[in-house]
């Protein structure tokens, strides 16, 4: 760690010689060092005042000091040694807490003094002979003059009636600074790598922050599970790096947040140490009565209270019970949990004390299902006898009963127990503090977190080293999963209490999961990125409603599921609407209302959406979801409204009832019901659904076992910087939206995704098993073949989208299951780019994985972008075809013709203007084409192969190739009258404006090789 090292403008008295600069005592974080003496030579001088006395730094003769030290010998009393001392940078003393030193001293002296200009501001008279002692003295208490001052005198001596020749030591002197200290400047701007301001969420620093401390500590409780750090340089240029959220472990967590100054060189690193607290606490039954508001009762005693214990010898601490007894057989009465004594614990301690000294009493320890006074059947009354059982006047002392000394009718009593603790006098006073039940061994849940030590190592369940602490989770503990790139495979029949499911976590074999536990699964919005955007999301709880995604408009949320009818608004669901594992949909969480500070909402608990949370967040108006009460078994979802810039709850409301099963993950099997979208436009038919489980999904093995229902590729919504789209998965590669993380055949836990429909599907569901899981196998994905496989980039100054053509055995020049149906985001600056290909009743679809057979092929390429200038095409992959021809056209440029073959990488620079209709911008798709030919003669070329014709958008295309250059177009109607004619079009692409609503057209085109006619169904 880098240290600040501050001038400090201390002024010394040595023999008459007056310094204006400090000696070179190491700096110390927090404080401003008056002298340390290392430094001097030795028999430097000081200045005394009061006398003969002398003031000389020597090597230590006091071993327990470091280096050297200050000796002063006294030849009486009333003597001193003064230092002239002006503070640093304008400080005064109002900027510090206290004044420190340390002394050894071999003589009983009455007591070291400290005068400021003359004013004793503090003596201390704790000195302990031969030993170095600290001493602080405050200046809190000073006067305001003196607080004022910036230049002084400081003397420290004793008032002692001293013989001659007596002496003490001194060193290390130093004032400890208040936050209101201004540090020095630092001299050159451009090296400054401080920190003006540093702060966590929640937490306090220890100690409170100030520029020149660097390292801190703090402590948070059990239930905190992130924080939040910022941080702000002191210079604007500099640069600040370790903010932001932060997921905390059990135990000690480090963090650092490093400054790089303006000059790119000087660094400086603060470091905080946050301790979250162990959920592993006792499971003894504990009375200390610190903050204790419960009312006691009890019989035959009086006065029963919590007071104030000014009992100082033995081991209570600040608060007590205090009681009166009135008669034989006092009792105080406390409740203890359900269950025998017997079963739950092994003892009873107690601090026990009196009014009086009392020898031999007894204390009366029972059990009673209905508190009122023990009766002879229900109590046992234990006697203390002897000394070392006496409770004596004044004076604490601890004792203890084994619960297996009482009677069978107190230890196993059941019910609600009670016990009561008295005495057989009267009139006395007693006290009673620290009464604790001791739990028995294996009685007490624990909580166990997943912390594989070989993250690459098999992921056992029952592997004692993968668990914090070292054990195995039995069925009454609670279980916690953090992402991890080695996930727990369950064994069989698995038992625990609870386990919750950390954002990105998973398991396998979760239906191994037994018994009448209880799972948790969390959603992380807490990063400014996920929030103002859409996510895919899916449910792996058996019961969840709309309404557990609602947070009273802090912030404001946004659900949108998809049906038959594509995207629902809002609206229609309603709270109360019951989601099961697999139902997927659409979730949005608003920026703009989402708040840290609130003290309710999702930003209470730093953005983490954890469900089930009806149990823990049930009061209407506050937790993290105040648009939510709690009542028995139901959840009532209140709608909210704004006034005056708040956001409230209305009278409107909705029910929904709660069931065990809101806490199940998923079985073995998931039936999904597929609703498939048809969009006329691209002639498709997608799905939205969700994975079930708490673990990967290989959607090749989900496709595989529902090969009639959907096409073996998905897609998702994704985003790449600040561009948003769909990116898809596809056996020989993946497409859409490029990014960093490519789609894999591995689909995440909580994650939704679009299915395409089959062209065999008739009806029913998608069926999940838990065979599809493939935890720990989120690996990415290399295409099946890399071979003959064109990559289609399109690109802009917002982003890059990618398609691809691949020939394949069983590739078909009209859609298939093997080909993949492209989802296009409503238009943008996105260059959605795509290849065009008829399907089998004649209409065009939009591929975003296109598969061909061998021989000659056009394809067409379609772009779909609001976009207009510069943008490229990159081409990629032509040196792994095999004996083919590739090249691409450019109807845009008359014979424009680029031949691809055998390179790597082509990127092919254009300008791009977007097709208009009034004001609505549509797809260019008759402008680029690429031609697949075999590069050797393969006999007499048929029309079927070479030209492709097709109607979208009000328009009929033709696309040919060179070699097959377009002569002559004819179109018939129905009644086959000619209703258009091209003569002399001489090119590879034609494109003619045709009405939608004419029905049924042949298109006759005349080539330089033949004549293809194509009946059209418009």
């Amino acid at each position: 760690m880098k240290k600040i090292f501050i001038i400090l403008l201390v002024v010394f008295t040595f023999s008459s010689k007056i310094y204006a600069e400090s000696t070179t005592c190491p700096a110390e974080e927090g404080y401003t060092i008056i002298e340390c003496f290392d430094n001097q030579e030795t028999g430097t001088s000081y200045t005394t005042v009061g006398g003969a006395s002398t003031a000389t730094v020597i090597e230590t003769t006091p071993a327990s000091s470091d280096n050297k030290a200050l000796l002063i010998a006294l030849t009486n009393n009333n003597q001193k040694v003064s230092f002239n001392i002006s503070l640093p940078c304008e400080n005064s003393l109002a900027s510090y807490d206290k004044l420190i030193f340390k002394i050894y001293v071999t003589e009983q002296y009455k007591q070291v003094r400290c005068w400021i200009d003359n004013t004793k501001i503090a003596q201390s008279s704790n000195l302990t002979l031969n030993t170095w002692v600290p001493v602080e003295f405050s200046l809190t208490s000073l006067d305001a003059e003196l607080k004022s001052k910036t230049s002084f005198t400081l003397d420290f001596g004793f008032e002692s009636d001293l013989n001659n020749g007596k002496s003490f030591y001194i060193d290390d002197i130093k004032l400890q600074q208040e936050s209101s200290y201004k540090p020095c400047p630092i001299a050159d701007p451009e090296k400054d790598a401080t920190l003006s301001s540093l702060s966590i969420t929640p937490g306090t620093l220890t100690p409170e922050f100030k520029s020149t401390i660097t390292s801190y500590t703090v402590n948070v409780a059990n239930e905190v599970e992130y924080i939040t750090i910022e941080a702000e340089a002191a210079q604007a240029e500099a640069s600040v790096s370790g903010t932001g959220m932060k997921p905390l472990d059990i135990g000690e967590n480090p963090f650092t947040v490093k400054v790089v100054a303006p000059d790119e060189t000087t660094t400086q690193e603060y470091t905080i140490l946050v301790t979250r607290a162990d959920e592993n606490v006792s499971c003894d039954t504990e009375f200390d009565f610190e903050n204790d508001a419960t009312t006691y009762n009890g019989s035959n005693v009086k006065d029963i209270a919590i007071f104030d214990n000014s009992i100082t010898t033995g081991n209570s601490s600040a608060k007590a019970l205090k009681f009166t007894v009135t008669n034989y057989n006092a009792v105080i009465k406390l409740p203890v949990k359900e269950g025998k004594l017997s079963d739950n614990y092994i003892k009873i301690e107690f601090d026990v004390a009196a009014s009086a000294t009392q020898y031999g009493k007894s204390i009366v320890f029972g059990a009673s299902t209905d508190g009122n006074t023990f009766s002879s059947e229900n109590k046992n009354v234990k006697s203390f006898t002897g000394d070392d059982q006496t409770i004596y006047n004044d004076k604490w002392r601890t004792l203890s009963i084994e619960i297996s000394d009482l009677g069978t009718s107190v230890k196993d009593k059941t019910g609600t127990l009670w016990f009561g603790l008295g005495v057989n006098d009267n009139a006395d006073t007693y006290y009673f503090d620290n009464i604790k039940l001791i739990a028995k061994d294996g009685t007490c849940p624990k909580t166990y977190r997943w912390t594989p030590a070989d993250e690459s190592a098999p992921t056992g369940w029952e592997v004692e080293t993968n668990w914090t602490p070292n054990g195995v989770p039995g069925s009454l503990d609670k279980v916690i999963i953090p992402p991890s790139a080695s996930y727990p495979s369950l064994p069989e029949n698995t038992q625990v209490s609870s386990i919750v499911f950390q954002p990105g976590a998973e398991i396998a074999n979760q239906h191994y999961l037994t018994g009448n536990y209880k799972a948790y699964v969390q959603y992380d919005f807490g990063s400014e990125d996920t929030r103002d955007r859409w996510h895919m999301l899916s449910i792996p709880l058996s019961e969840t409603f709309v309404g557990d995604f609602t947070f009273g408009g802090y912030p404001r949320t946004f659900f949108l599921p998809f049906g038959e009818n594509g995207w629902k608004a809002s609206n229609t669901f309603s709270n109360d609407k019951e989601l099961t594992a697999g139902d997927a949909f659409l979730f949005w969480v608003e920026d703009a209302t989402y708040s840290a500070e609130a003290e309710k909402g999702l930003g209470k608990k730093n953005g983490i959406l954890e469900i089930p949370f009806f149990e823990s967040d049930f009061t209407k108006g506050s937790g993290v979801h105040p648009n939510h009460e709690f009542n028995s078994s139901q959840s009532i979802f209140y709608n909210y409204k704004k006034e005056d810039d708040e956001y409230v709850n209305s009278e409107q409301s909705v029910t929904a009832d709660r069931t065990a099963d809101a806490y199940k993950l998923a079985g073995e099997t998931v039936s999904v019901p597929l609703v498939f979208a048809h969009d006329d436009s691209y002639n498709s038919d997608f799905a939205l659904v969700g994975n079930p489980f708490m673990s990967t999904i290989d959607f090749t093995a989900l496709a595989t076992l529902n090969t009639t229902q959907i096409k073996n590729n998905y897609q998702v919504w994704t985003r790449k910087d600040n561009a948003f789209g769909f990116a898809g998965y596809h056996p020989e590669g993946e497409w859409g939206l490029s990014s960093e993380a490519t789609t894999t055949k591995y689909i995440a836990p909580l994650q939704a995704f679009f299915v395409e429909k089959s062209i065999d599907y008739k009806d029913g569901n998608l069926e999940f098993n838990i065979s599809v899981s493939a935890t720990g196998e989120g690996t990415l994905r290399n295409s099946v073949n890399t071979n003959n496989k064109l990559e289609i980039t399109a690109s802009n100054e917002t982003a890059s989208v990618l398609a691809f053509i691949a020939q394949r055995p069983g590739g078909q020049t009209i859609v298939g299951n093997a080909d993949a149906r492209k989802m296009l985001n409503g238009v943008s600056d996105l260059p959605e780019v795509y290849t065009l290909k008829p399907t089998a009743n004649g209409s065009i679809a939009v591929l975003g994985a296109n598969i061909i057979p061998a021989g000659e092929v056009s394809v067409p390429v379609g772009l779909f972008t609001s976009h207009t200038g510069a943008m490229n095409l990159t081409f990629k992959g032509m040196d792994s075809y095999e004996n083919t021809t590739i090249t691409l056209i450019d109807n845009a440029i008359d014979n424009k013709e680029i031949d691809l073959t055998g390179l790597s990488s082509y990127r092919y620079d254009f300008n791009f203007e977007p097709a208009m209709a009034g004001n609505e911008i549509l797809p260019v798709e008759d402008r680029f084409a690429v031609r697949f030919a075999p590069s050797t003669p393969t006999g007499v070329h048929t029309p079927s192969v070479s030209v492709s014709v097709y109607s979208k958008n009000q328009a009929i295309h033709i696309v040919s190739d060179a070699s097959n250059l377009i002569k002559q177009i004819q179109i018939y109607n129905a009644q086959g009258i000619l209703v258009y004619t091209g003569d002399q079009v001489n090119t590879s692409s034609y494109t003619v404006d045709y009405p939608a609503n004419t029905g049924v057209c042949i298109v006759k085109v005349i080539t330089r090789q033949g004549i293809k006619n194509v009946k059209l169904i418009k």
